[in-house]
């Protein structure tokens, strides 16, 4: 990011499709650079300690940890699908 001069602060959405490396590597960093995100997608992500500090949660693929990451952040948790349409 930093190659390409993008300012990781105006970003305010990431959303990821699995957790393999070539999908979610640097994620770790990339939040400690920015922590005010919305993260969707999640299939396998299992690294819930990094949604702490997040505002909202919402999956919008066939999360397989869903039901763990609504029973950890049901104050922060909405749900997501198709054609799903969330106002912020």
């Amino acid at each position: 990011m930093k190659k390409l001069d993008i300012d990781q602060s105006s970003i305010a959405e990431v959303f990821l499709s699995h957790a393999h490396f070539y999908h979610i590597g640097g994620l770790s960093a990339f939040l400690n650079e920015n922590d005010n995100v919305i993260i969707g997608g999640l299939h396998g992500f299992n690294e819930f300690e990094l949604f702490k500090d997040f505002g909202m949660i919402c999956h919008i693929h066939c999360t397989k940890n869903i039901a763990k990451i609504k029973s950890l952040y049901p104050e922060k948790y909405i749900e997501g699908g198709v054609g799903k349409t969330i106002e912020i």
